[in-house]
């Protein structure tokens, strides 16, 4: 595979990257547990590059995500796009074999305290308030009724399609105030 794109992209820093990276994934694929999973971070200056090595060394099977990672916010460069993200691939070294730990951390009291103000008393704890206004605004091409403020789906069933609003209250979304019709 090194040697294709050695080929391809002639011998620069990127190729000498890209051949030290590769020496190392294939180490990494070696020593990891069948129950591991490999996550790369990479600018996207080669992370097209690293993609092929990586499918390579662990199967295209075992490719499970690509994650953008927002570094900063836009810079002031009036020139061109601002470069503000990054990529991360994730592997598993088993298509379904790996461990997922879920990444959650709890709130501090102080966040809880100043965004989940509200409780009800029915025994479901403290919520919050948030508005759920649809990008859509409107159920266009359907009838009269259709909610101002309504999210829109379609329902497939057995061909047919049904297409299917939401309206909310002005507060958001909070328990019976979404009332599904259909349009």
């Amino acid at each position: 595979m090194l040697d294709v794109m050695v080929g391809f992209l002639g011998k620069n820093p990127m190729t000498a990257y890209l051949t030290m990276m590769g020496v190392r994934l294939v180490e990494l694929h070696r020593v990891l547990n069948p129950t591991g999973s490999l996550y790369l971070h990479c600018d996207p200056t080669a992370s097209h590059y690293l993609k092929i090595l990586l499918d390579a060394v662990f199967g295209a099977k075992n490719y499970k995500n690509e994650i953008i990672w927002k570094r900063t916010t836009t810079h002031s460069n009036s020139k061109t796009w601002s470069r503000v993200s990054d990529v991360i691939y994730f592997y598993a070294k088993s298509q379904n074999s790996f461990t997922w730990n879920t990444q959650r951390e709890a709130h501090s009291k102080s966040y809880i305290a100043s965004k989940y103000r509200h409780d009800d008393g029915n025994g479901r704890g403290q919520y919050r308030l948030d508005n759920m206004t649809s990008p859509n605004r409107h159920c266009p091409k359907y009838q009269a009724g259709a909610a101002k403020h309504g999210w829109r789906r379609v329902r497939q069933s057995q061909g047919v399609s049904e297409t299917l609003c939401m309206r909310l209250s002005p507060c958001g979304f909070h328990g019976s105030s979404v009332e599904p019709f259909g349009v």
